[in-house]
């Protein structure tokens, strides 16, 4: 490939914002992070028309569960959200399957990074007037046993474009 062309799709890695710490305990909670902000820059034209898609992606540093006990790991199927405020509504970012992110008794285990497969361009798209922020949140967050911790989480929007 020549040093002036590009690869039919590229991506890039837009906003980034951290939120210090998540604690899952075993009765279901919404649990917040930082609202994740796109700039003037991405969202003006001609670059705008060349987002073929946008997606969240979650990542942290470590897991440690407290209980000295008993190991933990979520309960019940759950999702990161991303909140259109145009419309009123939450939409499904990541998926989080039942099961995940099991920690020992009174283990610290290093973190993870997860990419959703949950498509936001229409979401994000519909938002006016761009650019603008999103609330980001952890719907129904849950442990099998208190306290499973997740330190120095990220949460990224992964831009796809043509």
């Amino acid at each position: 490939m020549g040093l002036n062309k590009m690869p039919p799709w590229t991506h890039i890695v837009h906003a980034n914002v951290m939120t210090p710490s998540i604690a899952l305990n075993t009765v279901a909670a919404d649990k917040n992070f930082e609202d994740i902000t796109l700039d003037n820059g991405i969202l003006e034209n001609p670059l705008i028309d060349q987002i073929q898609h946008m997606y969240l992606e979650l990542s942290c540093s470590k897991i440690y569960n407290s209980n000295g006990v008993t190991p933990s790991k979520t309960d019940g199927e759950q999702f990161i959200q991303i909140y259109e405020g145009n419309l009123l509504t939450w939409y499904d970012a990541i998926k989080i399957p039942d099961n995940s992110f099991e920690a020992a008794a009174s283990e610290k285990r290093a973190g993870f990074r997860i990419m959703g497969n949950i498509d936001l361009k229409d979401v994000i798209l519909a938002s006016a007037p761009l650019p603008g922020s999103w609330p980001v949140m952890w719907e129904a967050a849950k442990a099998d046993a208190a306290t499973l911790t997740f330190y120095d989480l990220q949460i990224r929007m992964i831009l796809i474009l043509r």
